[in-house]
């Protein structure tokens, strides 16, 4: 099966399990299928910014030959065109809260990533949203990385919207922590 990302379309469709079993595939985690869906219908929300000009799924920009030197792979990539610049970033959805250590292997690992200038993260949920918040101002802190600081401040985008889980609404009004400030996200990208 194939996904795009088209405007106006939400409905989630996956194989039963007996096609699953058909395929010998033992498995099938509907976290995934939830989670996946709520990166395509980010990124269809995202198309509506006018400073917008690509949102690409993993299936559409991961292949073997292209991506086996990249060491992080996003949950999508957007490009965002900027006083003539177009910017690449990537998008990663948080729905679940991830350990702190992890947080931080995250962050450093996109704060080394030369193939993106920004880093989007939509979080659903407060907690999350001002953990990661947390997690980079320790980073910051911290005087053993403080030749990452420019990156772990001008890189990261953390984005909360508490429709995120559901159906999403007024995306261009979530609140967005970037630069060490908190703004809206229509103030960065519309």
């Amino acid at each position: 099966m194939r996904a795009k990302i088209q405007r106006g379309c939400n409905k989630i469709i996956y194989p039963s399990s007996e096609l699953l079993h058909r395929f010998g595939i033992e498995s099938f985690s509907e976290e995934n299928v939830r989670h996946d869906s709520i990166v395509s219908m980010i990124g269809v929300s995202l198309k509506d910014f006018s400073m917008v000009k690509m949102v690409k799924l993993p299936h559409e920009f991961q292949t073997k030959a292209s991506w086996k030197y990249h060491p992080i792979v996003p949950d999508a990539i957007v490009e965002i065109e900027k006083n003539k610049n177009l910017i690449r970033a990537a998008i990663e959805v948080e729905l679940w809260r991830k350990d702190r250590k992890r947080v931080f292997e995250k962050l450093l690992d996109y704060s080394k990533a030369y193939e993106y200038q920004n880093v989007f993260y939509f979080f659903a949920d407060r907690p999350s949203f001002e953990s990661y918040k947390k997690r980079l101002f320790e980073m910051l802190s911290d005087s053993k990385l403080s030749h990452l600081k420019e990156e772990l401040e001008k890189k990261f985008v953390l984005v909360f919207n508490s429709s995120l889980g559901k159906r999403i609404i007024g995306l261009e009004q979530s609140e967005v922590y970037h630069d060490l400030k908190t703004k809206k996200l229509k103030d960065l990208i519309l």
